[in-house]
């Protein structure tokens, strides 16, 4: 919970200095105004850090569409486990708020940027809310992606969020639930299923020589009877393999590599 708190307290202290209008952006440094060591040469918190000038970003839709989406799945935890938060934050107040800025705010040239961000906050309010407005936006972004399509890490937490969920609109939830059981499959079978030796950075990326390899050796096991689809057929995880290193061709040099 500390980012999130930090978070709130990074769109409200500006906006109630009028230094911001009610977005916020992740990124606070005072590195070009003096050290992180204090005078005697010891580093120190960010508590006792008060002796220099601090630059804060400015507010942005990306940063706030994120926030929005981890402000409504406070909330809506918060409201499943029936508990009030500690601090008094209205996180549902925080949520709505910081999506309907960063919609605002969103340029015809920001799209690409704000698509994947605005569908985790979308689907997330979604999950809390209700709200049709939410997942018709949900729906909008996720037009391209079909039942067969392999999602990828950004746009995955949004679309799983309104898939598990047990309200929406039955053509949209079938597409998107398919799209996670494929991407399930794909990463947690066909990945590991074509090469054991994954990158430790990116599970779907080979391992190169000299970087900390995640072997994937052992038994993965079954993939089935998912929450998505109760009665799915069980799928083995096979073909998995740790081959020896092959050597490939990268520009002018040669380098080893693990898969």
């Amino acid at each position: 919970m500390w980012l999130p708190r930090f978070c709130f307290r990074l769109r409200k202290e500006p906006l109630a200095k009028k230094y911001r209008t009610g977005g916020i952006g992740l990124r606070i440094c005072g590195d070009a105004f003096g050290d992180d060591a204090g005078p005697n040469g010891r580093l120190r918190g960010s508590w006792e850090d008060v002796d220099r000038t601090w630059v804060v970003s400015g507010e942005d839709p990306v940063s706030t569409f994120r926030y929005a989406g981890a402000a409504a799945q406070i909330s809506y935890l918060l409201k499943q486990q029936k508990l009030k938060d500690p601090e008094g934050i209205d996180w549902t107040k925080e949520t709505k708020d910081s999506y309907a800025w960063a919609t605002r705010k969103t340029l015809a040239s920001d799209e690409n940027a704000v698509r994947n961000h605005r569908i985790y906050a979308a689907g997330a309010l979604f999950k809390l809310t209700g709200d049709t407005a939410y997942e018709n936006q949900l729906a909008t972004d996720t037009s391209a992606i079909s039942a067969t399509s392999v999602i990828d890490a950004e746009t995955f937490s949004g679309i799983a969020l309104y898939a598990l969920g047990d309200t929406g609109d039955a053509s949209t939830r079938s597409r998107l639930r398919g799209a996670v059981l494929t991407t399930v499959d794909e990463n947690g079978i066909g990945t590991a299923g074509k090469r054991a030796i994954r990158s430790s950075v990116s599970f779907s990326s080979r391992c190169w020589l000299g970087s900390k390899p995640r072997r994937w050796c052992r038994n993965l096991g079954w993939l089935g009877d998912s929450p998505l689809l109760p009665n799915r057929p069980r799928r083995p995880a096979t073909g998995r393999r740790c081959s020896p290193p092959q050597i490939s061709s990268s520009g002018p040099t040669l380098s080893t590599r693990l898969g």
